[in-house]
């Protein structure tokens, strides 16, 4: 038997015997909500991944298929060095960066700019033929 909390976290009997994850929004990272909504919202059905590494740095979330790159700051200004930001864009990754404030007040902007951007992203992309390979002369 499972009820269900904030933020769509559901209980069950391990939880109840105190082997649950933190369900008290007020205890949760702007970060991890962040996480919860980027699975829930499946925006455009894209696959976002937790804590990646890419250019010698790492992004709290990233789309392959986008190419994008999600950095959540501790402070405004604070993050990724501005190589790594370069080294990003020279790969073709697109970097958003959002603050706490934005996380914590702002959640429904932040996911309509993450699926406007991804919209975009994969609107530009080279379109495969439909004839495979096997058909061409």
């Amino acid at each position: 038997m499972s009820k269900q909390l904030a933020w769509g976290v559901e209980t069950t009997a391990a939880h109840a015997a105190g082997q649950a994850m933190v369900t008290d929004p007020e205890l949760v990272s702007p970060r991890d909500r962040l996480w919860t909504a980027l699975q829930k919202a499946q925006l455009l059905g894209l696959r976002f991944l937790p804590n990646q590494k890419l250019a010698g740095g790492i992004v709290d979330f990233y789309c392959q298929e986008a190419q994008i790159a999600i950095v959540c700051t501790a402070r405004d200004g604070e993050g990724n060095s501005r190589e790594q930001m370069e080294a990003f864009f020279s790969m073709g990754i697109k970097t958003l960066r959002f603050t706490p404030a934005d996380l914590e007040k702002r959640m429904v902007y932040v996911l309509e700019t993450i699926a406007e951007v991804a919209a975009i992203r994969l609107s530009r992309r080279p379109r495969r033929s439909r004839q495979s390979s096997y058909m061409r002369e």
